[in-house]
């Protein structure tokens, strides 16, 4: 019978090998960045897929304010009309309504983009307009999110996907960069809660404790897998020392996204100088899931 996981991961011969084929073939696709940029003001929200060569959008949801519910006495029975002569506390409370109401949306338009991107793998999330509403959008982001986006605060909501696409492509190209150099900065200053270095990394990747993988674009060579337990390595012997079994040859690269995918680890994939600096540690490191180096050994 072949071994299927609850989450309906094939780990059958034909199964596993399908799949990191499937991998190896997106990496040419790899190599084209595809980011997720949201454009928001205060009319509406528009989601883009990025790649330095076009912006594709995704969905648009608009903002408008629901005044079912504010026929209180002190502001009366509220319309569009009466707004332009409110004066003092009734202003006040009128402002404080339509900001709660933009919490919200910005609450909804979160909550969508996570269903959209659930798989963000190495791309970025960039929100482009007014702090106030971009903040408020990256603090209602779930967790696994959060480290991957960025605050752009140019005005440009009323432009079309061309001419966003212009405007934005150096800050965006900057933003990553900018991105990239501090990951692999805090990645290699933190000796205590990370793994650095092929081996070591693969083998925590495995037990399920890195939380987020980082890696070089530059990343390649073989491992082997055991059919039988599973287990991945570098080792040149091809015969699995637990099992006996013969192991099989896969791509590093594809192995290591699958096995990210398996146990729900976050992906960072850094390329220009980022890459190098990372590349002279070994190309390949992550956090760990609440653990320190020490409790490792």
């Amino acid at each position: 019978m072949p071994k299927v996981r609850d989450d309906g991961t094939d780990f059958s011969d034909i199964g596993l090998m399908q799949t990191l084929r499937r991998r190896q073939s997106r990496s040419t696709a790899d190599r084209t960045q595809i980011d997720y940029v949201l454009v928001l003001d205060r009319k509406r929200a528009r989601l883009f897929r990025f790649t330095c060569d076009e912006m594709r959008q995704f969905f648009e949801q608009e903002f408008a304010v629901d005044f079912s519910q504010w026929k209180k006495k002190s502001l009366g029975h509220v319309t569009s009309e009466r707004t332009e002569t409110m004066r003092g506390s009734q202003r006040d409370a009128y402002e404080h309504r339509i900001e709660v109401q933009y919490r919200r949306f910005c609450d909804e338009v979160a909550k969508k983009i996570a269903g959209l991107c659930v798989d963000l793998n190495s791309s970025m999330l960039f929100l482009v307009g007014d702090k106030r509403l971009t903040s408020e959008v990256q603090e209602k982001m779930p967790a696994p999110f959060y480290d991957r986006v960025m605050l752009v605060p140019l005005d440009l909501a009323g432009l079309p996907a061309p001419e966003l696409h212009q405007h934005l492509q150096h800050a965006i190209l900057e933003s990553r960069e900018k991105c990239e150099n501090d990951l692999v900065r805090r990645l290699l200053s933190d000796s205590q809660h990370t793994v650095i270095g092929i081996d070591e990394t693969l083998a925590q990747i495995q037990k399920g404790r890195v939380r987020t993988i980082l890696l070089t674009d530059n990343l390649h060579g073989d491992i082997r897998e055991c059919p039988g337990c599973g287990l991945m390595s570098r080792s040149a012997d091809p015969v699995c020392p637990d099992c006996r079994k013969q192991r099989r040859l896969l791509d590093l690269r594809a192995a290591i996204l699958e096995l990210a995918r398996i146990n729900k680890a976050g992906v960072h994939i850094v390329s220009g100088a980022a890459s190098n600096q990372l590349d002279e540690a070994g190309g390949l490191g992550g956090w760990l899931r609440g653990r320190t180096q020490a409790q490792l050994r």
